[in-house]
């Protein structure tokens, strides 16, 4: 299932009215936009570790990106960049693959060798020797104020990471 259709299920049609209208740029969409009316920015539009150097600063109502910060090459930079695409009273949201419940404590990844960070929501420490806290990054960004962070698990089988199982039986068994 493409990973704004998951997301999609937890939105409802307020959430859409109140953060996704206006002009919205969607960042590393490929062909899953938030939205229809989105505008698409990808790999092959540019690199979104810099995307101001392809896109005016304060022209987007809303900013979203799905599973695409565990990408860049620095998240917290990126994070700032697609914060200036934000007009002043616009919302960023961001959505990011737990650490825990993605990654089930491998590194490098072995559910996607592109990935070149984690993250947490809330602890300090961490398994991973690339992990950034979510809340610290979203913290930072400048005259930001952070109106949610959730953990949606709803499709995520617990009962993987307490098998015992090697990965490569979890992954023939549970495929």
């Amino acid at each position: 299932m493409d990973e704004s259709r998951k997301t999609e299920k937890k939105r409802n049609s307020q959430f859409f009215s109140m953060y996704l209208s206006g002009k919205v740029i969607d960042i590393g969409a490929g062909a899953d936009l938030v939205m229809p009316t989105a505008e698409r920015f990808d790999l092959e539009d540019g690199d979104a570790n810099h995307i101001s150097e392809y896109r005016k600063i304060e022209t987007y109502d809303c900013v979203h990106s799905s599973h695409c910060l565990e990408h860049m090459h620095n998240p917290a930079s990126a994070l700032i960049e697609w914060w200036s695409l934000v007009k002043p009273g616009g919302y960023m949201i961001v959505v990011v693959p737990d650490e825990d419940l993605y990654e089930q404590g491998y590194w490098p990844s072995i559910f996607n060798i592109d990935h070149k960070s984690t993250f947490c929501l809330e602890r300090k420490d961490s398994w991973s020797p690339v992990s950034y806290n979510i809340n610290e990054l979203m913290s930072n960004l400048p005259y930001a104020e952070i109106i949610s962070i959730e953990r949606h698990d709803d499709y995520y089988n617990y009962s993987l990471k307490s098998s015992g199982l090697p990965y490569s039986q979890i992954g023939r068994a549970h495929v």
